[in-house]
């Protein structure tokens, strides 16, 4: 990865291009995912995963709740194969999150109702390192059973 791209925060411009697209209209939805794994290998490639963050301790904190739009976004996510995790917490920076892995939901109801397994608790960086670690060998794992049955095949 290179240097500059580490030390990147989150984007002002990017911020204000959002809050603007809200202006547009009610109907517009729209989802922010707060960070999309890739893995460069097996070739071409992949999304590993989706990540997205949540500022509260866990699913039933009523402060960061999972949105309409999530919901459906998370939904179609996993009709391609991929996973979706929310990480819970209060410092970003601290890496102590309450892990789930989202595994489908109804966004019809206000809130929606979201199938949600409690994946792990990690205490720091390497721990939540270690968990993403897995994440990523795991994704690796299944790529190439699928590379050989399609040699098989």
């Amino acid at each position: 990865m290179r240097e500059h791209t580490k030390r990147q925060c989150g984007s002002p411009s990017r911020d204000r291009f959002k809050r603007c697209h809200k202006e547009i209209g009610a109907s517009f939805y729209a989802l922010d995912l707060d960070l999309v794994l890739i893995e460069k290998y097996p070739a071409p490639g992949g999304i590993v995963a989706v990540i997205d963050y949540k500022n509260a301790s866990g699913p039933d904190d009523p402060y960061d709740q999972i949105s309409f739009s999530e919901a459906v976004g998370y939904n179609d996510v996993l009709k391609m194969g991929i996973g979706v995790y929310l990480v819970y917490g209060r410092d970003p920076e601290s890496f102590c999150f309450n892990i789930y892995r989202y595994l489908g939901g109804n966004p019809k109801p206000n809130p929606p109702v979201c199938d949600l397994r409690y994946w792990r608790t990690t205490t720091g960086k390497e721990d939540f390192a270690d968990w993403e670690r897995y994440v990523r060998r795991s994704w690796r794992e299944r790529k190439m059973r699928e590379i050989r049955q399609q040699e098989i095949d």
